[in-house]
């Protein structure tokens, strides 16, 4: 660096500091949670967790809009956690999904790939950490394992990485069902050049939506286009009160945990 000037050095913290430290923020955490009354402890918690925790679609949206990482802040959920832990026990009592989203079905390592599944046929399922080495497309994810008609449970898909994860042992009762793709991938291959493979998303939200492609050649167009804006005005005696964003949801499975 130039034209720094030291101003003062300090030791590094020293484990028991670091102890004493996170008993403060507990403390303190305990504290903010003690006045807030029995009836609105609940709310309170989901209010809490909506501030301090990150959506991943949120983080995506913020470094579509932001180029700069460094404007980009990862909220942590510590405080949720330590601030209203009876509150998020309470809502462990019952699954809050039934509904998550499987992908990668394409994968080779789906072993049971080209399968038409009927969907009022229920299946016994389990979810499990992936074994795959680094560079795979399942690396370090959860994965779907399917048990088939000789008892075995054989690897099915992976479950979606942004949305509500079952965890990892959850054994029940699955019923799949198709939705029409919500992405593809493109393999761009220009002559003297190594082939590109790139994401296309939100498929459903153009043109294409409903159509399957099937590794046919096809010609791409690279360019900016408007996008409208799906913000819904939320209004009060014709005035505008608020705005709320859509969301679209992607469902492949229903479940039903094993008692």
């Amino acid at each position: 660096m130039q034209g720094a000037k030291l101003l003062e050095l300090k030791p590094e913290l020293t484990r028991s500091q670091t102890k004493l430290l996170f008993a403060l923020a507990q403390e303190t955490a305990e504290a903010f949670s003690s006045k807030i009354p029995e009836s609105e402890k609940l709310a309170s918690a989901a209010a809490a967790w909506n501030i301090c925790a990150s959506r991943q679609d949120e983080l995506e949206f913020a470094r579509k809009e932001n180029a700069n990482p460094q404007a980009i802040a990862k909220k942590v959920s510590n405080f949720a956690f330590a601030a209203f832990p009876n509150e998020i026990i309470s809502r462990l009592d019952k699954l809050q999904f039934t509904e998550p989203k499987l992908v990668t079905l394409n994968n080779e390592a789906n072993q049971f790939l080209g399968r038409d599944w009927n969907a009022h046929e229920k299946h016994p399922i389990e979810i499990r950490a992936s074994h795959h080495p680094v560079g795979h497309e399942r690396h370090v994810s959860r994965l779907m394992f399917v048990q088939d008609s000789d008892g075995k449970y054989k690897e099915f898909a992976m479950l979606e990485t942004r949305t509500a994860q079952l965890p990892i042992g959850t054994k029940a009762q699955a019923s799949m069902v198709g939705v029409e793709p919500a992405t593809a991938k493109a393999t761009i291959g220009l002559p003297g050049f190594e082939p590109v493979e790139i994401t296309i998303r939100e498929l459903k939200n153009f043109s294409y939506a409903g159509l399957v492609f099937n590794a046919e050649p096809v010609n791409l167009e690279f360019g900016t286009v408007p996008m409208t804006d799906k913000t819904v005005k939320i209004k009060l005696d014709n005035k505008t009160n608020g705005t709320k964003k859509s969301r679209n949801a992607y469902q492949l499975s229903s479940l039903q945990l094993f008692t």
